[in-house]
């Protein structure tokens, strides 16, 4: 078998494959798209109960098992418009602007968001004065 052979078996077997991936991807786009309606439609008019942002946990390093782990609580029900960080042994207010701005491109990423029923009374922050 030449060499020119086997190149034009390669790119033959390299265009299937890439439109049966194209094809797939397509396919699971769409399954998304179906699934995010689906999923809005099941929760479509259920306003009765209201939850609030609790906490926000963070991590900062370039993968999972390497970096720094830190989070923000809502001083509830006490204050719920100050936020406190957690960050090991230190406890600050920390401005609701630095929580929620924007970290794209940043090593720091919130990865857990804790919900509570609003008005539930279940939340009560652990605090110590910064």
């Amino acid at each position: 078998m030449e060499m020119e052979d086997i190149s034009s078996d390669v790119s033959i077997y390299v265009e299937t494959e890439a439109m049966y991936l194209e094809r797939e991807l397509a396919a699971l786009r769409q399954e998304v798209a179906n699934l995010k309606l689906e999923l809005e439609d099941v929760w479509k008019g259920e306003q009765l109960v209201e939850y609030e942002l609790t906490s926000v946990f963070i991590h900062r390093g370039s993968t999972p098992s390497w970096g720094h782990y830190f989070f923000y609580a809502r001083n509830l029900p006490d204050n719920p418009d100050q936020w406190f960080k957690y960050n090991d042994s230190n406890v600050s207010i920390a401005q609701k602007d630095d929580i929620f701005a924007d970290t794209t491109g940043s090593t720091a990423n919130p990865y857990l968001l804790v919900y509570a029923r609003k008005g539930s009374g279940v939340v009560h922050t652990v605090n110590r004065q910064p």
